[in-house]
C-alpha cells in the first residue's frame, strides 16, 4: 500500500467569460485549500464573484517543498502578470 501524497500545486481557471478556461490563479495546498474560498485576496474573490471558477490540481507532492518548488516554477511559466497571485510562491 502506498502512502498518499498529501500536498499538491492546483490552478483556478476562469469558468466563464471571454478567458473561459484560462488560468488566473496558481496554488500550493493539502486537503480542501484548493477548493476553499476563504482565505482569497481581494483580486481572486473580485474574478470569481464575476466569473466563477473551476479547480484542476497539477501535481501532487510527498514534501511540501517539492510543491513550493513546483508552484514557483508554474507562477513564472504562466506569467505573474497574467495571474492575481500577490507573489511569486
Amino acid at each position: 500500500m502506498s502512502e498518499e501524497k498529501p500536498f499538491y500545486v492546483y490552478v483556478h481557471k476562469y469558468a466563464s467569460g471571454p478567458k473561459e478556461g484560462q488560468v488566473f490563479y496558481v496554488g500550493k495546498g493539502r486537503d480542501y485549500r484548493a477548493w476553499t474560498k476563504s482565505g482569497r485576496s481581494v483580486y481572486w474573490r473580485n474574478i470569481v464573484n464575476k466569473y466563477g471558477f473551476s479547480c484542476h490540481i497539477v501535481m501532487r507532492f510527498y514534501r511540501e517543498e517539492c510543491a513550493l518548488s513546483f508552484e514557483i516554477a508554474l507562477i513564472k511559466h504562466c506569467g505573474r502578470e497574467n495571474l492575481c497571485n500577490l507573489t511569486d510562491g
